[in-house]
């Protein structure tokens, strides 16, 4: 694995990372209601990419593919 800053053009990649981890890991804490409310099909594009833009997330591969992101937000925050 390796962890590296994200580069402009993986907004989308970063999408389908988050709607799977979201879909796929958390069906024993949140409701179907609940994980389409976090993480909905329909979603604004341009508004998802400027804010992962901003965050300038770690992203982590392995064997070239995209499997995590994070950040560290100004106040301290790790999301």
């Amino acid at each position: 694995m390796f962890i590296r800053g994200f580069k402009e053009g993986e907004e989308s990649v970063l999408r389908e990372v988050f709607c799977s981890s979201i879909h796929g890991n958390t069906e024993k804490f949140y409701t179907e209601r609940q994980q389409n409310a976090w993480a909905p099909a329909d979603y604004d594009e341009e508004d998802w990419s400027r804010r992962i833009r901003q965050l300038h997330p770690y992203v982590m591969e392995d064997q070239g593919k995209i499997i995590g992101y994070a950040d560290l937000q100004d106040d301290g925050y790790i999301d």
